[in-house]
């Protein structure tokens, strides 16, 4: 997406802002199915957590992604088998705390300059994205370029402080059967 461009369904603000903590490159083959900061019944928002939903796969390139950047992760702390192979794999963000509560708050552009350049050199081998993701980082660059798209005043952009929304909790949560969740008690 250029930044002349705008979304018009939900984007995983997980996805875009507290992923690229993980410091696994990008434009591997395997990504996670989805990102979440909360599971129900497991996880809330205020665990400090991320959890990825992959597709579990026997290839030895998946096995060393899983060796060295998910389970071998400084950040790693669990893992859940679900049904469907699939698996979650948890990571614990409590070392970005403050970036954290600010992902929370959607207060995006006040997170620290040390993690806007975590998030920024994950997209920065992709111009168009690598735009985008600066324009919620650090919005006053480009509110004329979103008065352009939106036709209302900079002024307003100044007021509202962010060009990103805030995280919509409904959809950051991880919600499995309960199926599922009987498999996970039984293996404990």
């Amino acid at each position: 997406m250029a930044v002349d461009d705008v979304h018009k369904t939900y984007i995983q603000k997980s996805q875009i802002f507290l992923y690229p903590s993980l410091l696994i490159k990008r434009g591997i083959k395997h990504v996670p199915i989805g990102t979440y900061v909360a599971w129900k019944g497991m996880y809330v928002p205020e665990d400090k957590k991320l959890i990825c939903l992959y597709k579990l796969d026997d290839s030895a390139e998946f096995k060393q992604l899983e060796k060295k950047s998910l389970i071998g992760n400084k950040l790693f702390h669990d893992f859940q088998d679900l049904d469907e192979n699939k698996a979650a794999y948890i990571f614990d963000l409590s070392m970005y705390s403050t970036d954290y509560d600010l992902f929370i708050q959607g207060k995006y552009s006040q997170m620290s300059e040390e993690y806007k350049q975590l998030i920024e050199n994950f997209y920065k081998n992709n111009v168009n994205d690598y735009r985008v993701i600066e324009s919620f980082l650090r919005p006053h660059k480009y509110y004329w370029v979103y008065r352009t798209i939106f036709n209302v005043e900079i002024e307003n952009f100044r007021i509202a402080g962010e060009l990103c929304s805030k995280p919509d909790f409904d959809k950051e949560e991880l919600i499995i059967n309960v199926k599922s969740l009987d498999n996970i008690f039984k293996m404990i």
